[in-house]
């Protein structure tokens, strides 16, 4: 999708990272250097009250160019992930599974439950089709916001470009079912 999304000149931002399966259960994942889980933000940082709050302290006052370039790629990010969340239908989205970046950007790793799988034994308990938080709304200054409606505007392009290549999508996918419909993901429907 970041591929797709980047021929056609749209300016959301993902961080595709490498992944090496050694066993059935095992493997080796690419680091990604200079971010900070949500909740590592959260819990380590004392004077943390809000993300807006936070990067004002790390990127300059708002209003500033550094705080207005951390607060764009925030959106651009933003909008690429919650795309990607809501097609490839990613749960687990809770703030271990999200990085902030030394720049500003959302950076989703962990990728276990996806399609029909779910955490707590496929309870189901996640409606939200992505991740879009009160603190992550305030960032943005509102949902009358100039950022937020670029979020919306964003969010819209990247779907329907997606949405153009969306057999190139489906094949991929079939092409993993194929001897591989005993997958967590497909739950033992991979028709659906």
């Amino acid at each position: 999708m970041a591929i797709i999304l980047a021929r056609a000149n749209i300016p959301v931002w993902l961080c595709p990272y490498e992944i090496l399966a050694l066993t059935g259960r095992g493997g080796i994942i690419e680091a990604i250097p200079d971010t900070i889980s949500l909740d590592s933000l959260k819990r380590n940082d004392p004077s943390f009250t809000d993300l807006q709050d936070f990067f004002t302290r790390h990127f300059g006052p708002i209003g500033s160019n550094p705080y207005a370039d951390a607060k764009a790629n925030f959106v651009e990010s933003l909008a690429g992930y919650s795309i990607v969340c809501f097609i490839l239908q990613i749960k687990d989205r809770h703030n271990g599974n999200i990085l902030l970046d030394n720049r500003g950007h959302l950076i989703h790793i962990d990728f276990g439950f996806f399609f029909l799988s779910s955490p707590g034994k496929n309870a189901g308990f996640e409606s939200a089709p992505f991740k879009l938080t009160r603190d992550f709304v305030k960032l943005m200054e509102g949902v009358d916001s100039r950022a937020f409606a670029r979020f919306r505007d964003l969010c819209i392009r990247a779907f329907l470009e997606i949405r153009k290549h969306c057999l190139e999508i489906i094949l991929l996918v079939e092409m993993i079912i194929e001897g591989n419909d005993d997958l967590p993901c497909f739950r033992g429907q991979p028709e659906k």
